[in-house]
C-alpha cells in the first residue's frame, strides 16, 4: 500500500467514527425509549390482569347461575317429592 491509500483508509475511518458519534441515539431519547419500553410492558401486564378477573368473575357468575338454577329445581321438585313421600 502506498502513502494516499493509508490516507484515504484513515479518513474514511474517521468519517465512519464520527457518523456513529453523532447518529446514535442521545440520552434523552434513551430515556424516552425506555419509559414507552415500561408503558408497554405494564399496560400488557394490566391487560393480563384484567383478563385474569374477567374469567374469575365469568366464572363466579356462572357458579351462581347454577346455585339459582338448583334452587329453582328444588323449589319446583319439592311438591312432587312431598307425593312420592306421603304418597
Amino acid at each position: 500500500m502506498d502513502k494516499k491509500s493509508l490516507i484515504g483508509l484513515g479518513l474514511i475511518a474517521v468519517i465512519l467514527i464520527t457518523w456513529l458519534a453523532l447518529a446514535g441515539p442521545n440520552k434523552e431519547q434513551i430515556v424516552r425509549n425506555k419509559f414507552i419500553k415500561d408503558s408497554v410492558e405494564l399496560a400488557e401486564k394490566s391487560a393480563i390482569e384484567a383478563e385474569k378477573l374477567l374469567t374469575e368473575v365469568s366464572i363466579t357468575r356462572s357458579q351462581d347461575s347454577i346455585s339459582h338454577a338448583v334452587a329453582q329445581l328444588s323449589d319446583s321438585a319439592e311438591p312432587w317429592s312431598l307425593i312420592t313421600r306421603y304418597g
